[in-house]
């Protein structure tokens, strides 16, 4: 029985139940236990993603208002960086072999670099596939005036490129304990209900994590507290564009011509790859695929995460707390 962790609900340690109208009610078990939302199927006839109950709308989309950055303008403008100092980390993850390695060969990031705290990471937002995947959602964010009613809005079936800058930090501080009070590091609007009874919250606004082909990973609510998915807001390989044509990631983007996919993987039984890091620095590892890879026996904690030794990556050593999309197969 697969055990699911919905990316990012790991990332601020949510328990939580949302309640959607017209939807089924999600609860803990929904991502800690059986898997209900593993995935969305493509309907080519109909030209939509999503689970079963989405409906494709009919809104007019709208127009794009913005301007693909150029390569020229990219380049200028990483050179027009100023460092926070001139030290770079001796970090194992800072060499120009590691760099290459995890970083190199996705065309969105254009440059990556380490000072002395942060890996930095300077991305145009290029998808990873080929194409995006926008005109297939099923009901996209809305790009009218707030507050007007969805069947009155354009909706955003499209995206523009421009010069985004993450930090990493190197040397990330991990809470005490992982429980639901730890989501006072989360300051902000993504409510939700908690099985206790109590709210939770989750960052106001902007990513929660970064993937190495240069994407935002914003958490798995919308900006209203329900599941991106369950609303028929994401393309199948769980990204959507937001109300200002930002393309960003909320779900665990696994297949062929997603962030990570099968052919990321050396076996089906080792250990699943890096597709990310947290806004904390903890790096954020996929799905696994068999029991018995390095680390599928260790249960994951409330905040989504565990730690064990032979994880097998080069660069960031060995036995340290991570973040996985799946546990248990």
């Amino acid at each position: 029985m697969n055990r699911a962790v919905l990316l990012l609900l790991s990332l601020a340690c949510a328990v939580f139940r949302v309640e959607a109208q017209g939807q089924p009610a999600l609860t803990r078990a929904d991502f800690f236990g059986t898997a209900v939302f593993t995935s969305e199927t493509c309907n080519s006839d109909a030209l939509f993603c999503g689970p079963p109950w989405c409906v494709k709308a009919t809104n007019t989309a709208c127009s794009v208002t913005g301007v693909n950055i150029t390569d020229a303008q990219m380049q200028a403008a990483v050179l027009a960086t100023t460092a926070r100092t001139c030290t770079v980390s001796s970090d194992a993850r800072c060499t120009t072999a590691a760099l290459t390695a995890v970083f190199g060969r996705y065309p969105g990031v254009k440059a990556v670099y380490c000072n002395d705290a942060f890996l930095v990471i300077q991305s145009t937002v290029l998808p990873s596939s080929p194409s995006t995947f926008l005109d297939w959602v099923p009901t996209p964010p809305g790009g009218g005036a707030q507050g007007a009613s969805y069947s009155s809005q354009c909706v955003t079936r499209g995206y523009y490129t421009s010069q985004y800058v993450f930090k990493i930090p190197l040397a990330p501080r991990l809470l005490p304990g992982c429980s639901l009070t730890n989501n006072q590091a989360f300051l902000g609007g993504y409510s939700s209900y908690s099985t206790s009874g109590g709210f939770n919250t989750m960052p106001t606004a902007g990513p929660a994590a970064y993937t190495v082909t240069g994407s935002p990973v914003f958490p798995v609510f919308n900006n209203a507290g329900v599941v991106s998915m369950t609303r028929c807001e994401l393309d199948y390989i769980g990204f959507h564009a937001g109300r200002n044509f930002d393309y960003h990631q909320h779900a665990d983007s696994f297949c062929s011509t997603c962030v990570y996919g099968p052919q990321n993987y050396t076996s089906l039984s080792a250990h699943p790859p890096l597709w990310g890091y947290s806004a904390g620095g903890l790096p954020i590892f996929g799905r696994y695929l068999s029991s018995t890879a390095p680390g599928a026996s260790v249960a994951l904690d409330d905040c989504g995460g565990h730690n064990h030794s032979g994880v097998g990556d080069p660069y960031l050593g060995d036995s340290f707390y991570q973040y996985v999309a799946w546990l248990n197969p």
